[in-house]
């Protein structure tokens, strides 16, 4: 049996904003899961983001945060 995942990139402002990305990806679904990179534009979104992923209840999503910030 073949397994797919999507790969997503997001900057940080996208998370914390919630300008609707989670819904744009539980309707497409066409993989087995999703796995988001989240690219930080500020060190200092790093522990906002966490806190917002932190209570998600979409069991196929998988979250990747950089620990470096974009704009460096």
């Amino acid at each position: 049996m073949t397994r797919y995942a999507e790969i997503e990139f997001l900057f940080s402002s996208e998370i914390l904003q919630d300008e609707g990305w989670r819904e744009k990806y539980k309707e497409s679904k066409k993989s087995d899961g999703v796995v988001f990179y989240i690219i930080l534009e500020s060190l200092s979104d790093l522990e906002y983001v966490k806190e917002k992923l932190k209570n998600s209840s979409e069991e196929y999503f998988i979250y990747c945060i950089s620990k470096y910030s974009f704009h460096q």
